[in-house]
């Protein structure tokens, strides 16, 4: 304004703004253990939200997954799939079993993203955040979640009715039911996003 209104010659004044983006991979590892299954239904939602919303986020379609675990691990979409109504089944037909093996589930899926290109790496855990399974896995869960961090993986834990992940997960929300994930999990991610 003040270049045309002096009716100056200049033309440094003007700077071209770019978008930048950079590129993003993301795993959404969800619990399936026997401690949710009084909330399977309100995992399932979360789940599928989350994948509707990374759907929708990614230019590139296999550049997200979604895994299960309890004491198995479970591929709900590989990387190398896209998001289909398979997908979809699939995560309508998790089943809750067994123990939590929570910090075991997290080497997978870390190991998973670490193998990805992309610029920035986020594992997303919908979890109530009680690890069960052997001895000391408090501890191993505490550093594994430090370990897969300093590797430059981003982690966030998504707290299913449980204040739980906040012991581990150093960025987390609490979710009740899927209608607070939104806003929930959108505070939570801006605020990591603003922090790198």
């Amino acid at each position: 304004i003040q270049v045309i209104a002096s009716q100056s010659q200049r033309s440094d004044v003007f700077v071209e703004d770019e978008l930048r983006y950079r590129k993003q991979a993301w795993v959404i590892l969800v619990d399936a253990s026997t401690s949710l299954k009084a909330f399977s239904g309100e995992v399932r939602d979360i789940a599928l939200s989350l994948a509707e919303v990374a759907k929708n986020l990614f230019l590139d379609k296999h550049s997200w997954s979604i895994f299960a675990f309890n004491d198995r691990f479970y591929i709900i979409k590989d990387f190398s799939e896209n998001y289909s109504r398979i997908v979809c089944a699939r995560i309508g037909g998790i089943e809750h079993s067994g123990m939590t093996y929570l910090p075991d589930a997290i080497k997978v899926a870390s190991d998973s993203l670490r193998e990805r290109y992309e610029e920035t790496k986020i594992l997303l855990v919908v979890s109530d955040a009680f690890p069960v399974g052997y001895r000391n896995i408090d501890e191993e869960l505490r550093n594994r979640v430090r370990t897969v961090i300093r590797s430059g993986i981003h982690v966030l834990g998504i707290g299913v009715n449980s204040e739980g992940v906040k012991k581990y997960f150093p960025v987390s929300c609490i979710v009740r039911n899927p209608y607070e994930l939104m806003k929930s999990f959108v505070k939570a991610f801006f605020q990591y996003m603003s922090m790198m």
